[in-house]
């Protein structure tokens, strides 16, 4: 299939900056495509990532929801964390049978001085935030279930992510 790659890695700024040039390029490519077969080919990203960094997943979420060729997202395995947002922001979502979802709460190591902790605990609620709102447009997940996945540590399988909207079908 011409336009389908994988993102097997962490969420790093690196890896994200990776990830949204090569979906703008294919994005090209599928316009490209259109033109000549009269046909939009959808971009495939199979995805497996236990999670990293958070701020550049948001772009990396706004990418995918931006582009005109919709991206079909396939859990290959198990995403995590971080992503497991960018899983879920795909046109179709896709999940293989024994393939898992960790969403958990946000982590920090701070320390210093107490003013810079609040602020540190600012920051965090306006990421947490930020987060939560891409779970819920993204799915049909209640604010308590979503709260309940937060606080935990537990990984869901596809049959829950099915049920919960996250994805759109299990393969």
């Amino acid at each position: 299939y011409p336009l389908t790659f994988s993102f097997y890695s962490p969420v790093t700024i690196e890896s994200c900056v990776a990830l949204t040039t090569y979906l703008k390029t294919l994005d090209m490519k599928s316009k490209q495509l259109k033109l000549q077969y009269g046909y939009t080919f959808p971009i495939r990203l199979h995805i497996q990532s236990g999670g990293g960094m958070l701020m550049p997943t948001f772009y990396v979420c706004d990418v995918i929801k931006g582009l005109d060729t919709p991206v079909e997202v396939y859990i290959d395995g198990f995403v995590a964390s971080a992503a497991s947002l960018i899983a879920i922001c795909g046109s179709k979502r896709y999940m293989t049978k024994h393939s898992f979802m960790l969403i958990h709460q946000l982590q920090s190591q701070s320390s210093g001085r107490l003013n810079e902790m609040k602020d540190e605990i600012s920051n965090l609620d306006f990421f947490n935030n930020n987060a939560k709102d891409i779970y819920f447009e993204n799915s049909n997940i209640s604010e308590e279930t979503l709260d309940k996945l937060l606080s935990d540590e537990l990984w869901i399988d596809a049959k829950q992510c099915l049920e919960l909207g996250l994805i759109d079908e299990i393969i």
